[in-house]
């Protein structure tokens, strides 16, 4: 599967060994479900489509507003919605002010994903609430941004060496929103130099 410029995805279903590759400064942009769930042994990719591939080379993934929020039982199980599961997002981030994978005002689900060697964030959250379990955020230029974000979720998580820090960051201006909610369980966020590791927001 090729991406092309101004691709927009309305329900894309992603089989395990799947790879799917952009073309330069292209960005995909989720209006509905984006399930890609992928196997350990047969992991899906996006990445870059050129034959030297390097940070930056492509925009990344986009879940917007109306992109399908991830829904839960009872007991915390996926049930339904947009999911990263064994699926690594690579060579992304041409517009660095954005993440490699970039979710605005929605809530998808990331498992067992990997976000490396990426030109901006690994995820950048804006007006957002997604869970981020069991993944490894890495070679990054920031690892996890945050800004006017909800409640983000991150538990199980390893967050390392992303090249200017910044393990989690974030961003939120006093007394616009209520007050947030980072549930970090087990995270393991190390070697990641900026100051503002984790705020007084954690609990």
């Amino acid at each position: 599967f090729f991406a092309a410029a101004g691709q927009q995805i309305v329900k894309l279903t992603l089989e395990p060994g799947v790879e799917l590759r952009a073309e330069p400064n292209t960005s995909i942009v989720v209006h509905g479900s984006f399930i890609a769930r992928g196997s350990a042994a047969a992991p899906i990719r996006l990445t870059s489509n050129a034959s030297a591939p390097r940070p930056g080379d492509w925009g990344g993934l986009v879940f917007t507003d109306t992109s399908t929020d991830t829904q839960f039982d009872s007991g915390g199980n996926y049930v339904s919605g947009s999911i990263l599961e064994h699926v690594i997002v690579e060579y992304a981030g041409a517009d660095r002010t954005l993440g490699s994978v970039s979710i605005r005002f929605s809530s998808p689900f990331l498992n067992y994903a990997t976000i490396r060697d990426n030109d901006g964030p690994g995820i950048h959250v804006r007006d957002g609430s997604p869970s981020i379990f069991n993944s490894l955020i890495m070679s990054n230029r920031v690892g996890i941004n945050a800004f006017h974000y909800e409640n983000v979720t991150l538990k199980g998580n390893i967050i390392i060496d992303n090249r200017e820090g910044g393990g989690v960051f974030e961003s939120f201006p006093a007394g616009q929103y209520q007050a947030l909610s980072i549930l970090v369980g087990s995270a393991n966020v190390v070697q990641n130099v900026r100051k503002e590791l984790l705020q007084a927001a954690v609990r």
